[in-house]
């Protein structure tokens, strides 16, 4: 039996955070799955599964334990695992015993599956991070980690022995698409007449998402759709590269809005959201509409003002603070905004 759970974890987004680029969920599918069975002369099967009841966030630890007269199984697995706008988490253990310590004609079987499937879009580029590790005890037990996309892997780990940890550390730059984060482990045991083995692997990790270019800050409060605008930057914070593209997920599907930018960071209640960018204030452009996922993207040009020119302008050693603004006609008060992103241009 496979014990399935749907719940989805939202944490809410606290100032002064780094990473806050923009997962949108897709689906999920994370179980742990046990059974056990021995079988001798009488009765001739013995087989229990037992499942854990629905949690948020998802938390469960089923086991299952049988035995006959000469013989006895047992599997248990556990996973924790959360999922949200910049981090997806999870841990899980499985493992599995059987033992046969007398009877020729018996046997004995335990056997644990835990998994954990993640399918997410992403709007905009960002650099990625998983941290965490991989264990395993036997050749009988096996974990493993892969990100991918519908044509091909970015990652894919497994042990690189069969005893002891596999650390996980990956990090790198992911392209606007879709995803696939899967984190699995797997033990059995079997054990015939004077036989008894145990075997278990786990899996943990933590995969973060986080702007390409500059430094998150403050706060989005969420919207009338239920979701929270994140901005973030791609290109380079080089001024003589020209070369920088601002770009917002999560805001209202099919609102106006734009991008703009300050020199100071004071976070003050603003709308149905927060201002992040202190006076003076300088728009990038005239109201642009999001598209149906609330994603707008602005590429800044760097040869007219507000960014090439006057006191406004883009310069090696000056520090930009940017945020964006749309309208939100079914909330009250009817605008909001994003998080806050920091640029220190060189």
């Amino acid at each position: 039996m496979i014990q399935r759970h749907a719940a989805i974890l939202l944490v809410p987004l606290l100032p002064w955070i780094r990473a806050e680029a923009q997962i949108s969920l897709v689906s999920q599918n994370r179980t742990v799955e046990v059974e056990a069975s021995a079988v001798q002369a009488t009765p001739p099967l013995v087989n229990q599964t037992d499942t854990a009841p629905n949690a948020d966030p998802f938390n469960v630890s089923p086991l299952v334990q049988t035995s006959g007269l000469l013989g006895g199984a047992s599997a248990w697995g556990s996973q924790a695992s959360t999922i949200a706008a910049d981090q997806i988490t999870g841990s899980g253990f499985t493992n599995a015993f059987a033992s046969v310590p007398f009877d020729m004609a018996a046997s004995a079987q335990g056997e644990t599956t835990n998994s954990m499937q993640v399918v997410f879009d992403l709007a905009y580029p960002v650099r990625y991070s998983m941290t965490g590790e991989l264990n395993i005890d036997s050749l009988d037990a096996s974990p493993y980690v892969r990100l991918s996309t519908s044509t091909s892997n970015v990652f894919w780990l497994f042990p690189t022995s069969s005893f002891g940890d596999t650390p996980i550390n990956q990090a790198g730059v992911l392209a606007p698409g879709r995803y696939t984060l899967e984190a699995w482990s797997h033990a059995s045991a079997a054990a015939t007449a004077f036989w008894w083995f145990g075997h278990r692997s786990s899996f943990n990790i933590d995969f973060a998402v986080e702007s390409i270019v500059g430094d998150n800050y403050c706060s989005a409060l969420p919207n009338s759709s239920g979701t929270t605008a994140s901005i973030a930057a791609s290109g380079s914070d080089v001024v003589s590269d020209a070369d920088l593209t601002l770009h917002v997920g999560g805001a209202k599907p099919n609102a106006a809005g734009l991008f703009f930018y300050g020199p100071a960071q004071a976070p003050q209640p603003f709308g149905s959201g927060l201002m992040c960018v202190g006076a003076p204030r300088y728009r990038l452009h005239a109201p642009a509409q999001c598209d149906a996922q609330g994603v707008l993207n602005h590429v800044v040009d760097f040869n007219s003002a507000p960014a090439g020119s006057g006191a406004s302008a883009f310069a090696p050693g000056v520090t930009w603070n940017f945020q964006f603004w749309y309208r939100d006609s079914a909330a009250s008060p009817t605008f909001n905004t994003s998080n806050g992103l920091s640029i220190a241009f060189q």
